[in-house]
């Protein structure tokens, strides 16, 4: 090794054979000093063993780990349960590492009905700025034919006082379970940089595995934020019998923010032969650096999707999620999608340009969910859009209620959404439309309509397509009550 490179520190567990034990027991490694220089640190579990904890605090200066961090769970033996990460936690006045991986693993042989492992803590804290590398902290699989997903760990960085925060891709989703096992808990990923510097992280992502809640992530910066990548929050897949999983929540605080890759922060549909609820849709919130439009800067994104799961037969479909938006100006390269899954209502759409541009340039859909056999139409979610010009191109606003479905068992129309768009700078829209569902017979009302409203003023035109917000059709036609809302294009 040539002189002065870091040593590397190796601590795994012995391995264990076939089905006859556990894994060695797992170590912890403790490190202190003023300042820490080491190279890749590994406490992986031996074959059926826990990974061992990771402690290093540098008290007055630079944390620097020239090498990967490894604390995952050991790979299982056949017909064995998947093993548990062990915690890393890393303070000092700037941290740097290559990377870390605190997975719990998956079971391996298929129908010997094995768990994953839990995933691990991720801790990491500097009060001079952080550099890493990806970090994983996800539960591993379970294998069939029933056995409980493992438990996401949780990822939490937080810097103050100087320097930027730069991660790499940030994982931390819970393992897939298998027919009746249990699903994995939800873990959870937040970064804070307390500095007005910027925030950089890759891809994100908290989805579930089978059966499993989506987690939640949070990016406050006092600075800028950027996502180079993917966010997703959404459920895993329903398996066995059970009502959808639901997504996370989304929250990026910060003064301009930019996320290159789509957003999904979607409910699980349900799953069985019995009816089932629908998966919960997540909430997803950019905003500025104080958490209010006025304390925003520039957002660019690509498309955004939070939509809840579909339910099986009559279930109810899960609670409706919504996308907010606040910014100077505001640029989302994708669609705006906020639909229900089967029997499940649309949610609310809202898009704030307090002094420049708002343009998407994708459609914008809150149309409620499609009923499954003799159940009710589904509301629509209501979209506000306000900027100095509004654009959406020749790209459609769709807020329709759905249709009752199956004749003959009364069921009624879903209501139509509100839309509203106000600008002082001109709107170029393509077709809007906020109409009712219709009903089905035998005596059933048909959905309310919804309303358009559009609002320009000190300058620019007003171009749109076609504008639709009609009642849905009542059974019979003489006998329903309906509301009729109105189209209002102002100049």
């Amino acid at each position: 090794m040539p002189h002065g490179a870091p040593l590397s520190i190796n601590m795994r567990s012995g391995n264990a054979f076939g089905t006859a034990g556990a894994g060695g027991a797992a170590g912890t490694l403790t490190l202190n000093g003023t300042a820490i220089t080491t190279g890749a640190i590994t406490t992986t579990g031996g074959n059926d063993g826990a990974g061992g904890a990771i402690n290093a605090t540098a008290s007055t200066g630079l944390l620097n780990v020239t090498g990967a961090i490894n604390s995952a769970g050991g790979a299982a033996n056949a017909s064995t349960a998947g093993s548990n990460a062990g915690n890393v936690i890393l303070s000092g006045v700037n941290v740097t590492t290559l990377g870390i991986t605190a997975s719990g693993s998956g079971a391996l042989t298929a129908l010997s009905n094995q768990p994953g492992g839990a995933g691990a803590l991720v801790q990491i804290t500097s009060t001079g700025g952080v550099t890493t590398g990806a970090i994983a902290a996800s539960g591993g699989a379970a294998v069939t034919t029933n056995a409980a997903g493992g438990n996401s760990g949780t990822i939490t960085i937080q810097n103050s006082t100087a320097g930027t925060l730069t991660t790499g891709a940030l994982t931390a989703g819970a393992g897939a379970a298998t027919g009746t096992g249990t699903a994995g808990t939800a873990g959870s990923i937040s970064v804070t940089n307390n500095v007005a510097t910027l925030l950089t992280t890759g891809a994100i992502s908290t989805a579930g595995g089978a059966k499993a809640n989506g987690g939640a992530v949070t990016l406050i910066s006092a600075g800028d934020v950027t996502v180079g990548g993917t966010i997703g929050t959404s459920a895993g897949a329903g398996a066995g019998t059970m009502g959808g999983a639901a997504a996370g929540n989304l929250t990026i605080q910060g003064v301009n923010r930019s996320v290159t890759g789509a957003i999904t922060a979607s409910g699980g549909a349900g799953a069985g032969v019995a009816s089932q609820l629908g998966g919960n849709a997540g909430i997803v919130l950019i905003t500025g650096a104080g958490g209010t439009a006025a304390t925003a800067g520039t957002l660019s994104t690509a498309g955004i999707t939070a939509s809840t799961g579909a339910a099986i037969l009559t279930g109810a479909g899960g609670t409706a999620g919504s996308i907010t938006l606040e910014a100077t100006t505001v640029s989302a390269t994708g669609a705006l999608t906020s639909t229900g899954g089967a029997n499940g209502a649309g949610g609310n759409i809202a898009a704030t340009a307090t002094s420049g541009a708002l343009n998407v340039t994708g459609a914008i859909t809150t149309t409620g969910g499609t009923g499954n056999a003799s159940s009710a139409g589904s509301n629509a979610g209501n979209v506000t859009l306000s900027g100095v010009n509004v654009t959406t191109g020749v790209n459609a606003i769709t807020a329709n209620g759905s249709a009752g479905v199956t004749a003959l068992s009364n069921q009624p129309g879903g209501a139509g959404g509100v839309v509203q768009i106000t600008s002082t700078g001109g709107v170029t829209t393509g077709a809007i439309g906020a109409s009712g569902g219709a009903a089905t017979t035998t005596n059933a009302n048909g959905g309310n309509a919804g309303s358009i409203t559009i609002a320009n003023s000190t300058a620019g035109n007003v171009t749109t397509t076609t504008l639709t917000a009609g009642t849905g059709a009542a059974r019979p036609a003489s006998g329903a009550s309906e509301v009729t809302r109105s189209i209002l294009p102002q100049v």
